[in-house]
């Protein structure tokens, strides 16, 4: 049933998904030829979905007034996704995740944001990337997630730790991120970089493998960290 409702056009499927399934959907919102298999739904007003996105199995979803998602997305698994207002979600990325780590991946320790993953306003998702959010995955404001290939994953075989990403931070392409790493708001993560711990600094500029602190952002560096990021992404 769900996948005869997902080609159909949005006027149609819409009301289905609201009146059938119990989603709540606002005004505006374009879905495209794109499946939603989850247990609580909430769309805000002006989202748009494009063709071939993938919303499944998903305790809670939740996507604010005018984000966007392109074309090829994965969505699936855990507790909650949550997709904040004019976040941007472009093509061909996978965001999975396990409802419950400890008994589903024989980890000793899950966390308190296991299975809960949280991307900020007006943040933004290039190409290609793999987020694994068993663990939880915390992407602050403004955050901008680019190029292609990067890796975030929360659990190993005996235990998770959550990813966090302070707002207005930038991360070049094909980044590596361990379970428990974080960085701090307003950095630059250099194209490449491995990061294996937590780092709780702002304004500076990460790189290497293991990643560490290079040096503090210059004035013309810092333009990647204060310029709006749908502007900066477009």
């Amino acid at each position: 049933m769900a996948a005869a409702i997902a080609v159909l056009p949005s006027f149609l499927k819409i009301p289905i998904y609201r009146h059938i399934f119990g989603y709540r959907i606002g005004r505006g919102v374009s879905i495209g030829l794109s499946l939603i298999v989850v247990g609580r739904c909430a769309i805000d007003d002006g989202v748009r979905i494009g063709h071939g996105n993938i919303f499944l199995h998903c305790e809670r979803l939740k996507i604010g007034t005018d984000a966007f998602f392109g074309i090829g997305n994965v969505v699936r698994g855990g507790r909650t996704a949550s997709f904040g207002e004019q976040a941007q979600i472009y093509r061909f990325n996978e965001v999975n995740g396990i409802i419950n780590a400890a008994r589903d991946t024989g980890s000793e320790q899950a966390s308190e944001t296991a299975g809960h993953f949280s991307l900020g306003k007006a943040s933004v998702i290039t190409a290609q990337h793999k987020i694994d959010f068993t663990g939880g995955v915390t992407l602050g404001d403004s955050v901008i997630l680019g190029g292609r290939l990067s890796s975030l994953w929360t659990h190993n075989r005996h235990l998770d730790g959550p990813i966090t990403i302070g707002d207005n931070t930038y991360l070049g392409s094909g980044i590596q991120m361990a379970p428990g790493a974080a960085i701090g708001p307003s950095c630059i993560v250099g194209i490449g970089s491995v990061v294996t711990k937590a780092f709780s600094e702002s304004e500076v500029l990460l790189g290497g493998n293991p990643a560490k602190i290079i040096k503090p952002l210059d004035d013309d560096a810092k333009v990647l960290v204060t310029r709006p990021t749908i502007e900066a992404s477009g």
